[in-house]
């Protein structure tokens, strides 16, 4: 007989909790400015009459709601070749995407199709020179 235990499935339906940019805590009036807003909305919750789960579970929402508003998520510390061109990228792929839903609107139309296989076509040419330029860059800075 051959038994098979599944592994545990993540929660469906659940958030993921967004790791926060604690190192902006060492600024001061960043520090401040999380304290007094803590401060005012700890008076709201203070004030609400439901059961204890309820208030745990609203204390804990409003700590991470004001501490992401006030300090931010953490950013990747490492580099990578799109980091640099990131403007660039987002409007090769503004055009991209709406040449694409002009053609999907209108199938018929070999004209839009043409002109997104064109555009489609253009942007991977220019992000792989992108890629190219930053990659041959990034080698020269290592090698000294």
């Amino acid at each position: 007989m051959d038994f098979y235990i599944q592994p545990k499935r993540r929660p469906q339906g659940q958030k993921v909790t967004r790791k926060l940019n604690i190192t902006k805590l060492k600024n001061q009036l960043t520090a401040q400015d999380l304290q007094s807003r803590m401060d005012s909305k700890l008076l709201d919750i203070r004030n609400d009459q439901s059961s204890i789960d309820k208030q745990w579970e609203s204390f804990r929402d409003m700590v991470h709601s004001i501490a992401l508003e006030t300090l931010g998520q953490v950013m990747r510390n490492h580099q990578d070749w799109f980091d640099e061109n990131d403007q660039e990228i987002q409007k090769l792929l503004e055009e991209k995407r709406r040449l694409l839903r002009a053609h999907q609107n209108d199938t018929t139309c070999t004209a839009k199709k043409a002109a997104f296989n064109n555009i489609r076509s253009t942007v991977q040419a220019k992000l792989r020179l992108m890629q190219d330029a930053w990659l041959s860059a990034k080698a020269d800075e290592i090698q000294g």
